[in-house]
């Protein structure tokens, strides 16, 4: 008997062809982890960017610098550090109830020794004092932008806070090549008025210099004014001739010139007769509308020089000093005369420079110069 069956199935059958593999899984698994770790990347940069960093509320400036940047020996020790880690930072100055607080804002991964800190997701902020001031959160995503993307190369990234006036915005832009552009849009004005000297403002450009300048010149010259000049300039207000200009674009009132008279120490004698029928002398400003008549006819504008006991009066006459700081000046500090009370400031003071502000396609440029002595 013949074991073998024979097959009468059609050969190459695809159902007969069938058989049974086994599934792979690897892409499954290999998508997954993927998705895993995409997750955990875009986690950790939602950490990194929303998590806030600390800010002293009384915050005056802060400068973003790129990594390994050589900082003067005069600058804080928090500072100087900082600046040579080789991570992009920012460097802060505030007020305190103590006078001024030094701190930098960081990546928490860079060793601050046993200086006092306060760290929020990939950024800390150190302070140089012994204790945490009162803070304010800012979005991580400022300091990024400026210490990554605008304070790039040779540039840093400069911001001036409206110290206690959250309705004014900051004040900022880069600092690159010994200028500072800023984003502060400055009025236009077409007739310039430039005073010759070291220190002088354009008040018509900058009228909120007036609150700033003011008590002080006013009180060095015993001037009280209520008649605000167009612009002001001053010169040796330290030592024992400072020289005080004004420039107005409008005609002198009574009061102003009884004051310029009395600031200038220019008098005249009456005689007053008392009750009892004695005379007595006594001081009185020169009468205004004596000389008003001859002031009226210099025209206008008018500049006012006030030196010791000198007080002249004349037609301003617009000079044209050629500069390589923006399309037109508006302001001039000397450094010697910044407050030497400020550490930080005598570095500035040893070599003497010059802080001019210009419009600059309508914004203010603020240009450092040396000056040889």
């Amino acid at each position: 008997m013949d074991s073998q069956l024979p097959n009468n199935l059609t050969q190459g059958s695809a159902i007969l062809g069938y058989g049974e593999t086994k599934r792979s899984y690897v892409k499954y698994v290999a998508a997954f982890f993927a998705a895993v770790f995409l997750s955990a990347i875009g986690a950790f940069v939602a950490w990194a960017l929303l998590s806030p960093f600390s800010l002293p509320a009384g915050t005056l400036a802060t400068i973003a610098l790129p990594g390994k940047t050589n900082l003067p020996d005069s600058t804080p020790n928090v500072w100087r550090k900082a600046a040579l880690s080789g991570s992009p930072i920012m460097l802060g100055l505030a007020r305190s109830g103590k006078g001024l607080e030094y701190f930098v804002v960081e990546p928490r991964w860079i060793a601050s020794d046993d200086a006092i800190s306060i760290s929020s997701g990939l950024l800390k902020t150190v302070f140089a004092g012994a204790e945490i001031p009162t803070i304010n959160e800012r979005p991580a995503t400022s300091f990024l932008s400026q210490a990554l993307l605008k304070a790039r190369g040779n540039s840093a990234f400069l911001t001036l806070w409206p110290e206690q006036d959250t309705t004014r915005k900051p004040v900022s832009g880069n600092i690159k090549d010994s200028q500072w552009k800023t984003d502060l849009a400055v009025s236009t004005i077409n007739d310039d008025i430039v005073l010759e000297g070291d220190n002088y403002i354009d008040l018509r450009a900058l009228p909120e210099a007036w609150t700033t300048v003011s008590p002080t010149l006013m009180d060095r010259f015993a001037l009280d004014i209520r008649q605000i000049p167009d612009a002001i300039g001053w010169d040796g207000i330290d030592k024992h001739d400072p020289t005080l200009k004004l420039v107005f674009t409008e005609p002198l009132n009574d009061e102003t010139l009884d004051e310029l008279y009395a600031a200038a120490g220019q008098t005249k004698t009456a005689n007053y007769r008392l009750a009892d029928g004695s005379v007595v002398p006594e001081l009185l400003t020169p009468d205004a509308t004596e000389d008003k008549a001859r002031i009226n006819s210099l025209g206008m504008p008018l500049e006012v020089i006030l030196t010791g006991n000198n007080l002249i009066f004349q037609k301003y006459i617009p000079t044209e000093t050629k500069t390589s700081c923006g399309e037109r000046r508006i302001a001039a500090i000397d450094t010697e005369s910044l407050p030497t009370s400020i550490p930080e400031l005598r570095a500035m003071q040893e070599r003497r420079a010059k802080l001019i502000f210009s419009v600059d396609r309508g914004n203010l440029l603020v240009c450092y110069q040396v000056i040889n002595k």
